[in-house]
């Protein structure tokens, strides 16, 4: 079944898998008790590019979508420039 799959592609597929569903599993249970400073954090991890992975814009607009009118607009601003800038600037 697995033999058309390089090893690679495989274990990068399930690693950003794994990664997605810890993101999931972290806004399920630390937005109920940490309040926006957990919120807006969670925000910036989303944001963030590392090597081999990009930006999860898609849980962030999840997010924002489920909380962000309990959050500060500013804050929100600020976190969505700074990444935003700083992409721009390493492009």
């Amino acid at each position: 079944m697995l033999d058309g799959i390089d090893g690679t592609i495989w274990s990068q597929f399930w690693h950003s898998k794994c990664e997605i569903w810890c993101a999931w599993m972290a806004e399920e249970t630390m937005t109920d008790r940490g309040g926006d400073a957990v919120k807006e954090r969670l925000l910036d991890i989303y944001l963030k590019s590392r090597v081999g992975r990009e930006p999860m814009h898609r849980a962030a607009v999840q997010l924002l979508h489920c909380h962000g009118a309990s959050l500060d607009p500013l804050q929100v601003l600020e976190i969505c420039c700074f990444h935003w800038l700083l992409r721009q600037l390493l492009a």
